[in-house]
């Protein structure tokens, strides 16, 4: 059922352009992993942090500054932004602890270009990028945790919705209430388990959680990998990948939807407008307050 609650809309946060960017973007860094040259991924992966952070940043000082935003805007926000940071790597760490940490097995050494070399394999600055998408996944975790735990609950972010009812919805393959106690838990669970997963995955990929000294650790020799596992594993990468995006955009899109955010493609003035104009000989009648 569709929410009744009118809701303005922020669109400078997640309007129609800024959606397309991010999905426009999700395509060309998954794709963009197949092509033998490295400057495709490396420009898109810029791309799409600055975009994130600008997101990221202008949701916290619009939070910060006013109470203008609502519970759904602050989510449909966060999952604009935590997509590729937040959201991939929950396949992607239950892989690496399925496999045991095996390092042969890591679809991300066939994936991604190397980080932190130079020359023709490495990407110049990837080692930054690296950095500072760590940085964001960090800023993304708090943010999350917070909203969560007491943002969801928080009254600045559901003054601005007129109506008696203000309950607003979240995706979970089908219409779930923001407020829900077992909603927020399991949203919270999938942030802690992303965040403890990763830091799991760097100490074994360091070998500090490999037995004995660390001398041994290094002299492990990796189990070859034929050509055909390489581009499995790669293929695997790509779909688990296609996979969460098409989720987060069926979520986003649905959840706009469901809370009838007119602002997210236009005016809200306008918007409204265009309702009545398309609804009216039906009879339909929209109330503007």
């Amino acid at each position: 059922m569709a929410n009744t609650c009118a809701i303005p809309g922020t669109p400078e946060l997640y309007g129609l352009g800024i959606r397309l960017s991010f999905y426009l973007l999700w395509l060309c860094m998954i794709l963009s992993r197949w092509p033998p040259g490295r400057g495709i991924f490396f420009c898109t992966w810029a791309a799409h942090l600055l975009l994130a952070f600008a997101v990221f940043i202008g949701l916290v000082i619009k939070k910060s500054a006013s109470r203008t935003l609502t519970t759904a805007e602050v989510y449909v926000t966060i999952l604009l932004v935590s997509a590729t940071v937040c959201y991939a790597r929950v396949p992607y760490c239950t892989w690496r602890v399925i496999t045991g940490f095996r390092r042969d097995l890591d679809p991300g050494l066939y994936s991604y270009p190397p980080a932190r070399k130079r020359g023709k394999e490495g990407v110049p600055g990837g080692g930054c990028l690296g950095l500072a998408e760590i940085s964001l996944l960090c800023c993304i975790i708090g943010l999350q945790l917070w909203f969560w735990i007491d943002g969801v609950d928080s009254d600045a972010l559901s003054s601005r919705v007129d109506c008696e009812e203000k309950q607003q919805l979240g995706f979970l393959f089908a219409p779930v209430d923001l407020r829900s106690s077992t909603f927020r838990a399991l949203n919270a669970i999938i942030v802690v388990a992303v965040l403890f997963g990763t830091i799991i995955i760097t100490m074994a990929d360091l070998g500090l959680l490999s037995k004995g000294p660390k001398r041994s650790s290094k002299k492990r020799r990796r189990r070859k990998v034929s050509p055909l596992q390489k581009a499995a594993l790669k293929q695997l990468q790509t779909f688990c990948n296609l996979a969460v995006a098409a989720v987060l955009i069926t979520a986003i899109e649905l959840t706009i939807l469901w809370n009838g955010i007119p602002a997210a493609t236009q005016h809200p003035t306008m918007a409204m407008a265009t309702v009545v104009r398309l609804h009216h000989p039906l009879g339909v009648v929209v109330e503007v307050a």
